[in-house]
């Protein structure tokens, strides 16, 4: 089974007090991972490799998210392919929430391993909820299983700051 590494993207954010102001800056992430695999490449002197040669990336939310919308979903949508919509009603046919949440990711999977294409619908949900979204690195080889680790234990670091004015 393939190492999935899963981060919580933490955005930088500008709390206004006696407001009800926050301001969140959304940093590209998955553009940044690769970033940072191609230095660790670099730094290994490993000229025939690329980062994605080495990781499948993708952005994603919590399975609740993509839940409450596949749920509520119109199928008669225009920009909604046929394989969609039989994956939709599919999903909306299953009453128990367990088997929805495993069908969920098995698409998932699918759409993180790249074997189908990540849908408009869930690019949408993604940029609904900004504050809640995760960085996937898949590995493609085991043999880079630990600089997905070292990345994984990076990305989590948190560095918080405040100033006072």
């Amino acid at each position: 089974m393939k190492e999935i590494i899963k981060v919580k993207i933490h955005s930088i954010v500008d709390v206004i007090t006696n407001s009800s102001t926050v301001i969140y800056t959304k940093q590209n992430s998955v553009d940044e991972a690769k970033e940072l695999v191609q230095a660790i490449l670099d730094m290994m002197e490993i000229k025939d490799k690329t980062p994605d040669d080495i990781f499948n990336y993708g952005i994603s939310v919590d399975n609740d998210r993509y839940a409450e919308y596949l749920n509520d979903m119109d199928l008669d949508l225009d920009e909604i392919s046929e394989n969609e919509k039989e994956f939709i009603e599919h999903y909306q046919n299953i009453k128990d929430w367990k088997e929805q949440d495993k069908l969920l990711n098995q698409f998932l999977d699918d759409v993180m391993n790249n074997r189908i294409e990540k849908s408009k619908w869930m690019s949408e949900i993604e940029g609904m909820d900004e504050g809640n979204q995760y960085l996937y690195l898949i590995v493609k080889d085991e043999k880079w299983k630990t600089i997905a680790e070292k990345i994984k234990l990076l990305l989590r670091t948190v560095k918080s700051e405040e100033s006072f004015e």
